[in-house]
């Protein structure tokens, strides 16, 4: 793990609609564990001064809710993502991720910082370009979550997306398999989330995380699937 985090951070990825924020959201409660959210990190870096003003040099008024002066300024992210999304725009995207990215890791190791500080014994971080972006690098380990397109399209359609727009927010990002190739852990989260959850617990054990105290999970291993290992190193549960 990279020296910049002070703690053993876990990363989360998958393709779109696969529960990530689930799955942490219900391993870091049993667990007693903190979530670093990627999104929120994001959003939050869209209301600094440096990057509005930056924003504003590169994709000008368009992008803004109307404002009288930039300071008071709020980013319309749907005209913003119109402008970084899809075929034609990859120059943009990379503009926009050169003003963003180092902000958001910057804001994910200083609230990582201040989770270990209140005494969590890990992190989960819940962020879906993490791979692309590099703040891979001060995880310990990366876990991918699986889940057929099939399923993943039925959950997104009751945010109202379609194909279409799965594919078009995933077109940005590394294709499944590299992700999936990239990762040292899969779980599949095609089924019941609590087998999912169980599979993370199994995880944790294996790598000697410690319950935070008080937390739910024991470190007893009697309802935990055992962990299997492929010959590529990856440890696969299902």
């Amino acid at each position: 793990m990279s020296s910049s985090a002070p703690g053993p951070v876990f990363g989360v990825v998958g393709g779109v609609g696969s529960g990530k924020s689930a799955l942490c959201s219900a391993v870091a409660e049993r667990w007693g564990l903190a979530v670093l959210d990627g999104d929120a990190a994001g959003h939050a870096a869209l209301r600094e001064d440096a990057v509005k003003n930056a924003l504003h040099d590169r994709f000008g008024e368009a992008i803004f809710f109307a404002h009288g002066d930039l300071a008071h300024a709020e980013i319309n992210r749907s005209k913003l993502a119109a402008r970084v999304f899809g075929p034609g725009n990859e120059a943009a995207l990379k503009d926009l991720e050169a003003i963003v990215h180092p902000v958001i890791r910057r804001r994910l190791l200083e609230e990582a910082a201040g989770w270990f500080a209140s005494g969590v014994e890990a992190v989960l971080l819940d962020a879906a370009v993490m791979l692309e972006s590099g703040w891979s690098e001060f995880c310990e380990k990366i876990v991918f979550v699986d889940v057929p397109r099939t399923e993943r399209l039925r959950r997104v359609a009751g945010r109202g997306w379609d194909e279409a727009e799965l594919d078009r927010r995933e077109a940005s990002q590394w294709p499944l398999d590299r992700k999936k190739a990239a990762a040292d852990a899969v779980i599949d989260n095609g089924g019941a989330l609590a087998d999912a959850v169980r599979a993370f617990d199994a995880l944790l054990f294996e790598w000697s995380v410690e319950p935070s105290p008080g937390a739910p999970i024991r470190r007893e291993r009697s309802d935990l699937f055992a962990p299997a290992r492929p010959a590529a190193g990856q440890t696969v549960l299902s």
